[in-house]
């Protein structure tokens, strides 16, 4: 498919000079000058907020993939009979003791 373009559609100096033109009149009328700002800055700030989540979830996507993160080497769960015995071996009854403390010190 080609695309054929008329002479009056040339993008040009002249069409950005008409934009910037457009765009001052819009931005310091009285009326809406004001809200039009505003928007403009919300929606910057909201394009680089969507870029900064893009990129933490890069990092935290290649963390794990790497297998730095503990979740990856989880194959299965406990089965009921290794649970019970380890939460009654020494390390899980310390454990249980923490949790314990720490649920009791949150809820004062």
């Amino acid at each position: 498919m080609t695309v054929q373009t008329s002479p009056d559609a040339v993008l040009g100096r002249e069409t950005a000079l008409r934009l910037g033109r457009v765009v001052r009149r819009f931005v310091t009328s009285e009326e809406v000058g004001g809200r039009a700002i505003g928007l403009a800055a919300l929606l910057l700030a909201l394009m680089v907020g969507i870029n900064a989540l893009n990129v933490v979830n890069s990092y935290v996507s290649r963390y794990f993939n790497e297998g730095r993160g503990r979740v990856r080497h989880l194959k299965k769960g406990f089965s009921p009979e290794e649970c019970k015995a380890k939460l009654e071996s020494p390390q899980g009854q310390e454990l249980l003791k923490r949790i314990e403390k720490w649920y009791h010190d949150d809820g004062k």
